[in-house]
């Protein structure tokens, strides 16, 4: 019985995705493939005239329906396809009464139609800005973190502390590409720890280096340079643990700079930009 349940969740599952295809594909082939090197989702940062337009019968052109309508300010869209004249667009939430509040939710859909404008591209440029999925893919770089707070004493050090870190990045501005985004994330590295009469069983002061894990919190000030907050701990190895370094395993919270040296744009950005809120 539960094997029938699984079968048939799997043929509705194909069965959507099939229909989801052909709904791309149809689409797609409305105007031409070139447009899928571009950039897609935009919205409107002024009024201006956009033509309606409507799928010719049987089909999969477009004809003019001789329908002028201005566009809103904030109103999102995507484009679908381009000529030497015009950017031909699918609004998301199409709303022709300038006082709707909401005209960012899902695509408008009427009579099993979705609405379809066209833009010349004189007024296209200057009139649209890029929208940008809030996921950004992931980074990978180096973390260096100065500063650091012992939980519990509240001892501040300033020490080396160097790692590798794996985060995933959320803007939170959809308009802007590569700034502004907060990233959550993960380390693992090697900390210069100081030590001393105060913290361990030493004679003389000496540093030793530890093994340190964290997590943290980065925000993107610029492309490749974030600022951030970590949480983590620090561990020495077995043949330093004599020294009875009161800090061995507790926590801290640091504060650092991350500069990355590798990441992957999602995949749902630029090329593959799907019409998502």
């Amino acid at each position: 019985m539960k094997l029938a349940h699984v079968l048939i969740i799997f043929i509705l599952l194909q069965s959507t995705q099939i229909w989801a295809q052909d709904e791309d594909k149809k689409e797609v082939a409305l105007i031409n493939d070139s447009i899928s090197k571009y950039h897609k989702n935009y919205s409107f940062n002024t009024e201006i005239p956009i033509e309606e337009l409507k799928i010719k019968k049987n089909t999969l052109g477009f004809e003019s329906s001789s329908i002028f309508v201005e566009s809103l300010n904030n109103q999102r869209f995507k484009v679908i396809g381009k000529d030497k004249e015009y950017f031909y667009i699918r609004i998301f939430d199409y709303r022709n009464n300038k006082n709707e509040n909401n005209n960012n939710q899902l695509k408008y859909v009427k009579d099993g139609t979705n609405k379809y404008f066209r833009v010349k591209k004189e007024f296209f440029e200057n009139s649209t800005d890029k929208i940008y999925p809030i996921y950004a893919g992931e980074n990978f770089g180096v973390v260096s973190i100065p500063f650091k707070i012992r939980l519990g004493n509240d001892d501040f050090e300033t020490n080396i502390n160097i790692g590798l870190n794996l985060g995933l990045k959320y803007r939170l501005n959809r308009k802007v590409e590569d700034r502004w985004i907060l990233q959550p994330n993960i380390g693992i590295g090697l900390s210069d720890i100081p030590l001393n009469e105060r913290n361990s069983n030493v004679e003389e002061a000496e540093n030793r280096t530890a093994m340190s894990l964290s997590m943290g919190l980065l925000l993107n000030i610029s492309k490749d340079v974030n600022l951030g907050v970590f949480y983590g701990f620090d561990r020495l190895n077995k043949a330093n643990q004599s020294v009875n370094w009161k800090y061995q395993n507790k926590g801290w919270l640091g504060f650092g700079i991350n500069i990355g040296f590798a990441s992957n744009k999602s995949s749902t950005s630029e090329i593959k930009n799907k019409d998502k809120e």
